[in-house]
């Protein structure tokens, strides 16, 4: 990116009329991010001309590059983003976009343009990781060196870092732990709670999808599953939720499982049950799939679960409709037919 004084020279050789190939190289900006960010602005100029190289008043799009660049009071920019780097604690935490774009009162969208039109060069906009987390010290460190300002790999305060330590360690432990956590993170970087949360759990540890997760911890793909839908967010003991990117933390599940030994694949469940007599008790079905009475009770409440049948003074379920359900529910192979 040019400084403004290049950056007005390099208009003065341009024509009256300009198109945006013309704009993306007297500003130093990457031509694809020009072409597609800035007409969506607003107050970007408009074109005087239609066709594929449409123009564009040459002093008009100076003066919207200027205030840009100027960050007026009622439009966020550069040094807005700059005056709030300076105020915000360089917390040792990786943000999403979002969040990112929260922390600074943006839209996202102006984080996606930084991360976009300055993604090359000698000072490049920090990176993001495999699960699209940028980290906050460097986000930071960039702007204020954009500002001419020493801002090396800004690292969090010793006491800081313990404190945030601390916050990651209450959070695995309880909620009331977790709200405390959450509250002082936004109060720190100026976020609302529920995104501190988000934070929180997305910082908490190395993270996957459920999809990578069963051969990280030592399970199936189909036992990730299966304790996603049957120990959710209303139970006792939830299986660790996922984030807003839709991943969990390892060791929370580690744990999770440690406190769940004895749990079994679905596989297991469907032989158990199918191996009962034709009509079952509500402790002949929590016995042979390994649940609790609760967890019966959720099942009892979804679509296609056996009703109970009362026999003399028994409450009784039908097995094989039972066995059904329970194929249906976790995507295994029908019984076979009795010809087959």
């Amino acid at each position: 990116m040019k400084s403004l004084d290049e950056v007005r020279a390099a208009f003065t050789g341009l024509p009256e009329y300009v198109t945006m190939r013309q704009v993306a190289d007297a500003t130093g900006h990457k031509f694809d991010s020009v072409r597609t960010n800035w007409p969506r602005q607003p107050d970007f100029p408009p074109p005087t001309s239609t066709g594929r190289n449409q123009l564009r008043s040459r002093d008009a799009v100076l003066a919207w590059y200027e205030e840009y660049r100027a960050s007026s009071a009622g439009r966020p920019g550069p040094r807005n983003l700059v005056d709030r780097a300076r105020t915000v604690a360089a917390l040792d935490v990786h943000l999403s976009g979002p969040q990112l774009a929260e922390v600074f009162g943006v839209h996202p969208s102006l984080i996606g343009y930084y991360a976009s039109a300055h993604g090359g060069g000698a000072d490049p906009f920090p990176r993001a990781d495999g699960h699209g987390l940028r980290s906050w010290p460097e986000v930071r460190s960039w702007f204020l060196r954009q500002a001419g300002e020493r801002g090396g790999r800004t690292s969090v305060k010793a006491a800081e870092a313990i404190r945030i330590g601390e916050m990651r360690e209450g959070a695995a432990a309880s909620d009331r732990a977790m709200s405390a956590s959450a509250q002082w993170i936004a109060g720190q970087l100026g976020v609302g709670e529920a995104t501190a949360r988000q934070i929180l759990i997305s910082n908490s540890g190395p993270r996957l999808h459920r999809a990578e997760l069963g051969s990280a911890v030592g399970i199936s793909f189909s036992m990730v599953k299966y304790f996603i839908h049957t120990y959710g967010p209303d139970g006792d003991d939830p299986f660790p939720p996922a984030d807003d990117r839709g991943t969990r933390d390892i060791a929370a599940v580690k744990a999770w499982l440690a406190r769940h030994r004895g749990l079994k694949e679905p596989s297991q469940v469907l032989a158990a049950l199918e191996g009962l007599s034709d009509m079952v008790t509500s402790s002949q079905i929590t016995a042979a799939a390994g649940i609790s009475d609760r967890v019966l009770r959720e099942w009892a409440k979804q679509p296609g679960f056996p009703p109970v049948a009362r026999i003399g003074n028994a409450r009784l379920r039908e097995r094989d409709l039972l066995t059904s359900w329970y194929r249906a529910r976790h995507g295994l192979s029908p019984a076979p037919s009795a010809g087959s």
